[in-house]
């Protein structure tokens, strides 16, 4: 029986000011399996002072360390038929809780294997960075 699509979602704290450095995951780590639907996105909350009135995000998909796969993301851009391995999002917003997020893509199925992404927030208006690199895997 087919799943119904989710969104996964990894979550993060910037602490906020200093000079930037690595985001802070929030909750369980656990490598999620996304199955064909399945939407993927990146939540970040500013935790300090001062926060910024927007974030730019980046995304690269890549193979995990040591993979021999030929697929270099499970994404793929509608538009050109090419594999979709680097995000660049508009500005985002904080909601009102200083939530932001940054969408990735949706997994539309019949690319097995096992990705990382590389996470990588800033805040354009000091120019400082965050990052993170969690892995996924994608199913059916």
């Amino acid at each position: 029986m087919p799943t119904t699509p989710t969104t996964v979602t990894f979550s993060y704290n910037i602490p906020g000011a200093g000079r930037g450095g690595k985001l802070v995951p929030t909750g369980p780590q656990a490598t999620p399996t996304l199955q064909s639907g399945d939407a993927l996105q990146v939540q970040v909350r500013w935790a300090g002072n001062n926060q910024p009135t927007a974030l730019q995000g980046y995304i690269v998909i890549t193979p995990v360390n040591g993979s021999d796969q030929a697929l270099a993301s499970p994404f793929v851009d509608a538009a050109t038929g090419r594999f979709a391995c680097l995000m660049v999002n508009a500005p985002v917003s904080a909601d009102p809780n200083g939530l932001y997020t940054f969408p990735v893509s949706t997994y539309l199925g019949g690319r097995q294997g096992q990705f990382e992404l590389t996470v990588v927030i800033g805040d354009s208006t000091t120019d400082t960075m965050w990052s993170e690199d969690p892995e996924f895997d994608t199913g059916s």
